[in-house]
């Protein structure tokens, strides 16, 4: 079972939810350690925030080019034309992006920490998280929790979280 948030503009929804849809707002509150304030979450509560965000913040897995070697990061480019900012897929470290925009390279992450991204196109990498991780169709709190409970899909994550956390007792 998630928590939900009790404050703010999204009130109400769960935490993995404001992951995957407002992932501004999640590094919003733990860049302003909000989730350690007491009168906003619990002790456990500020647990498990801090373990989502650790978690969403060093994504694993299998490169989606070469389908061998693990993510290392992933690829953003920018439209020569327009300089519009787009997704381009998860990268290993053998494998690079061969199209005709200028590529950038980031930690494969929910967040983007070399430059703020709008928020439109942050959605696009939560999307192409979505995508690679879970798969077509309707993202449902089951999705993202199951998503968010695969210790195998995260560097920095503590393993087995959820089984020992007060969390799901």
């Amino acid at each position: 079972m998630s928590h939900q948030l009790s404050f703010g503009m999204y009130e109400g929804r769960t935490y993995e939810w404001v992951f995957f849809h407002a992932p501004w707002y999640a590094e919003y509150i733990y860049e302003h350690r909000i989730h350690r304030q007491q009168h906003n979450f619990s002790e456990e509560e500020g647990d498990y925030f801090a373990e989502l965000f650790r978690r969403a913040s060093m994504l694993t897995g299998v490169c989606s080019h070469c389908k061998q070697r693990p993510i290392a990061r992933m690829c953003l480019t920018s439209h020569y034309k327009t300089c519009e900012t787009s997704f381009d897929g998860f990268y290993c470290d053998g494998c690079e992006y061969n199209g005709p925009s200028m590529p950038w390279y980031h930690d494969a992450s929910f967040f983007v920490e070399e430059y703020k991204l709008r928020k439109k196109r942050q959605l696009e990498i939560t999307e192409a998280i979505k995508h690679h991780y879970i798969g077509p169709g309707n993202l449902t709190q089951q999705k993202m929790e199951a998503f968010f409970r695969t210790d195998k899909y995260f560097v920095d994550a503590t393993p087995e979280f959820f089984k020992t956390s007060v969390v799901e007792a």
